[in-house]
């Protein structure tokens, strides 16, 4: 009776299964780190829109108003608190630390820095019911990566562009960054959609610009 003998691979067949895994891999990995970013911006996206119903219910409570920033406008019914953040009068509304971080943000595991940034128009007590189109007027934008910008909580909108574009972190999600716009809604733009000189002719376009309310 003679011993049946098992053939193995030899080296050309398995250099050839290690070539079609090399290949396929490449094939995935672009798609699975696309597929990764995207999930990521979708978080980014969420925390926004958390700011945003955070804003509402807050405005709700206090006469239209959005909140105080450094505390210096006596016409908000909530007393000036110098020092205390436009997310901190938020956190009673369902906006906890959490949701200030996007996981797409470098500098988002630093203590005191938070990746979004508030648009100083808003920031010492205007009314949010006051404000016309708020769907396209943006109250809350991606914070930059300098060291400038890490050290602000909002940003000077009221000012020449190029002042402040510094502060913004404009490609946070490939060629785009999210922003959270005054009737809660969160849209992925690139820079230069969001600024007054490059606004579409008219809104059937869909460009959301910064209107500001002076």
């Amino acid at each position: 009776m003679h011993k049946q003998m098992t053939r193995g691979f030899t080296l050309i067949e398995l250099l050839v299964v290690v070539a079609i895994i090399a290949v396929l891999v490449s094939i995935l990995l672009p798609s699975l780190a696309k597929a990764r970013a995207s999930a990521r911006q979708t978080l980014c996206a969420s925390n926004l829109r958390q700011a945003g119903i955070g804003l509402w219910l807050y405005a709700n409570d206090n006469y239209g108003y959005a909140p105080l920033v450094h505390g210096t406008d006596y016409t908000h019914p909530q007393p000036p608190r110098d020092g205390k953040e436009w997310w901190e009068w938020l956190e009673p509304y369902g906006l906890h630390k959490e949701y200030l971080y996007c996981p797409e943000d470098p500098h988002r595991t630093e203590n005191g820095v938070e990746s979004y940034i508030f648009n100083g128009m808003f920031a010492f007590g205007k009314q949010l019911t006051a404000v016309e189109r708020p769907s396209f007027k943006i109250i809350v934008s991606e914070r930059g990566d300098t060291d400038e910008a890490l050290t602000h909580q909002g940003y000077p909108a009221w000012k020449p562009v190029n002042i402040w574009e510094g502060l913004i972190k404009k490609d946070r999600h490939g060629k785009v960054s999210n922003y959270l716009l005054v009737d809660g809604h969160v849209v992925p733009m690139v820079f230069a959609q969001t600024v007054g000189p490059n606004r579409a002719q008219d809104d059937s376009n869909m460009h959301y610009v910064v209107e500001f309310v002076h």
